[in-house]
């Protein structure tokens, strides 16, 4: 007589679904039972995370530092330099976005509260891949005794885009000056004897003086 059982057969029988699979090795046994497990979405690696911050670490070491836009990078400048003098190294623009072509003309200009604009030499370049390189950047102008220059960089896009580096570089005629000796570092030697070598230098000269004479009136 025939069964109406769903596992009334004798032969293994397998069944697929969408999220599960059955295995049957014999009548009425369910062996296992198992879900499939789903395709998931690509998730970037954390190299590829990283890389992106890792270049940017790297280029602070290259001697960049940043400026009061997120966009841009530049040279370290000096703290002091002469005017008229050429830079320890050329100065550089990085941009760190997509949205600077090459060909943009980048210029940089510096001043403070007595010079609102001072003079520069050879303060205009173009960008190409992200780098605006300034062959041979000079100041010209003077910061004053004690006082700094604030740097801005002017990147010509559309809209324009301007960086700047507060206390940049300090420019003076004469340039960074070496310390003078402090009296302090000679030996304590020296100086202790000081009044002793005074006191025989004049008791040297008085030997030569003469004694005055006296002369008795009539």
């Amino acid at each position: 007589m025939a069964s109406n059982s769903l596992f009334s057969s004798t032969s293994p029988m397998l069944y697929w679904g969408e999220a599960f699979y059955f295995t049957f090795c014999a009548p009425y046994t369910v062996v296992k039972c198992q879900q499939v497990p789903s395709p998931k979405p690509h998730q970037p690696e954390e190299q590829e995370v990283r890389a992106p911050l890792q270049q940017h670490g790297a280029s602070s070491q290259r001697g960049l530092v940043h400026t009061d836009s997120p966009n841009f990078l530049c040279s370290i400048l000096p703290q002091h330099w002469r005017c008229n003098k050429t830079l320890p190294r050329a100065f550089t623009v990085v941009a760190l976005g997509n949205d600077v072509p090459d060909g943009v003309v980048v210029t940089v200009m510096a001043g403070n509260d007595d010079n609102c604009s001072a003079e520069l030499r050879n303060a205009t370049t173009t960008m190409k891949q992200g780098y605006a390189h300034f062959n041979d950047l000079r100041f010209i102008g003077r910061s004053g005794r004690g006082k700094t220059f604030t740097l801005s960089i002017n990147v010509l896009t559309s809209p324009p885009q301007i960086a700047t580096v507060h206390r940049a570089i300090k420019i003076t005629v004469d340039g960074p000056r070496l310390p003078r000796p402090d009296r302090r570092s000679f030996p304590s030697s020296l100086w202790s004897n000081e009044s002793s070598f005074l006191g025989q230098v004049t008791s040297l000269t008085s030997s030569f003086t003469s004694a005055p004479r006296l002369h008795h009136l009539p």
